[in-house]
């Protein structure tokens, strides 16, 4: 019997490449969205952010649904624009 300091070898390299996939699905959302919006990629990232946090969800559900065209891209800009409008920066 391991004790609980012995981890399972297949059980962290399942839990990485799930990682590194939902990394991956994250950037495809990042440039999807940088590309139709005509944003940096840390703006992307906030629109992407931003539509999670509204919606009470994770990061992680969003960008697959943004990747595979679900969850239309403009959408969430849209989304973004509109909450940008309606939170104006303090700074003035």
């Amino acid at each position: 019997m391991h004790g609980p300091d012995v981890a399972d070898p297949a059980a962290i390299s399942e839990q990485l490449q799930s990682t590194l996939n939902s990394r991956v699905v994250l950037e495809q959302a990042k440039g999807l969205v940088a590309q139709l919006g005509d944003l940096d990629m840390d703006q992307a990232f906030g629109a992407l952010r931003r539509y999670a946090r509204d919606h009470d969800q994770r990061l992680a559900a969003i960008a697959p649904t943004v990747v595979s065209r679900e969850l239309p891209a403009q959408r969430l800009i849209g989304h973004a624009q509109t909450q940008a409008v309606r939170r104006p920066s303090s700074a003035g």
